[in-house]
């Protein structure tokens, strides 16, 4: 059975109001990215923080759809990845909240096809891997920002940050198939 690894960030208003700004999915095969043409800014808590960091990263001209939009394109692209032969997704974030704005918009029930889906959490990883707790988190997050200062892109852009926790999930992954402690590093 062929599996593929989505990874996935939201942005949202905040924590109290958890609607959708915009969502990014990257994968072996592909780049996903959708904004929330819809939301209304003025629902936050944290105005200065979605204003000055999230909103200037946004560009609703080209990426800005309605949240049924969203979800219809974004159900197709994961029927898409299953006519190119996955039958099984491995969906991590590094944020719960994540996983539930996805499945918010994704209406797997409506496939033709059953496909196995498994959620994941970066701060559970460490199980999968056999890597000590801490030594992951922290090698995980410095080569997520690694990934910020290569590619000299900024946080808080949804398909940004989930570039970001595939690059610094693959690290992780590398690192401890060669075997070498994470907290040496």
């Amino acid at each position: 059975m062929k599996k593929i690894e989505l990874f996935i960030d939201t942005e949202f208003l905040d924590f109290e109001n958890t609607e959708i700004i915009s969502i990014g999915i990257t994968s072996c095969e592909e780049n996903i990215y959708f904004e929330n043409k819809d939301i209304n800014f003025k629902k936050t808590s944290n105005p200065k923080f979605i204003q000055n960091v999230v909103k200037p990263l946004l560009n609703f001209s080209e990426f800005g759809l309605s949240l049924s939009e969203i979800s219809y394109k974004l159900n197709h692209s994961l029927r898409k990845l299953h006519e190119k032969g996955y039958e099984e997704f491995h969906i991590m974030s590094d944020q719960i909240i994540d996983l539930r704005l996805f499945f918010e918009l994704v209406d797997f029930e409506s496939f033709t096809f059953k496909p196995i889906v498994f959620t994941e959490k970066f701060y559970y990883i460490e199980k999968s891997l056999n890597l000590e707790k801490n030594s992951v988190i922290d090698y995980f997050f410095s080569e997520q920002k690694a990934f910020f200062k290569i590619n000299q892109l900024p946080e808080h852009h949804a398909l940004y940050d989930a570039q970001a926790n595939l690059y610094a999930y693959e690290k992780v992954k590398k690192l401890n198939s060669q075997n070498r402690p994470v907290y040496g590093i």
